[in-house]
């Protein structure tokens, strides 16, 4: 369960040997995305990085923005597209890989969708309950951002906004 940290005794590798103290994952921030996302937003680069370090520590502690609807939705939106897959769970280092390679990214709202933006390739994001008003995709190639607070994107709208972002190079497109 998110956030619940019982049983971190039982998984030896997560700590460091010399120190005791356990390793959660790692935090991955843009300090050019900072600057840019502050001016986006209208406040400083110290509110804007605060915010995506405390966004990412809720990461780490195992909440995330998917749920068990979203995950179905997911599979559903990659079912109907060609050359598309929906990735394993794997660490940052393989995903971010993934991502770096692919043709373009269609995630939901989590750190990922948002490294893939950060990483320059075509990216969708479905946001169905965060505001997209307030926080969307911001990369260097091309991105939209769909849906917001309780407004699921159709199939249909994340594959036209997937036909927008992308130019077609034939390498996977990766969920």
């Amino acid at each position: 369960a998110p956030g619940y940290f019982g049983d971190l005794s039982q998984k030896d590798d997560i700590f460091n040997p010399e120190t005791g103290e356990a390793n959660l994952g790692d935090i991955v921030i843009s300090l050019d995305k900072v600057s840019e996302q502050a001016r986006e937003y209208g406040h400083s680069e110290k509110r804007e990085y605060a915010f995506l370090i405390a966004h990412s520590m809720y990461h780490l502690l195992g909440y995330d923005h998917v749920n068990s609807e979203e995950e179905a939705r997911v599979k559903r939106v990659a079912a109907a597209l060609s050359n598309a897959r929906v990735l394993p769970r794997a660490g940052l280092d393989r995903v971010a890989a993934s991502l770096a390679r692919a043709q373009a990214v269609v995630g939901v709202d989590t750190g990922l969708a948002h490294l893939a933006a950060a990483l320059g390739r075509p990216s969708v994001g479905i946001f169905v309950s965060t505001p997209i008003e307030v926080l969307h995709l911001v990369g260097d190639g091309p991105v939209e951002s769909l849906g917001g607070v309780n407004c699921m994107p159709s199939v249909e709208d994340v594959s036209a906004a997937l036909s927008r972002v992308t130019a077609g190079t034939g390498s996977p497109i990766s969920f």
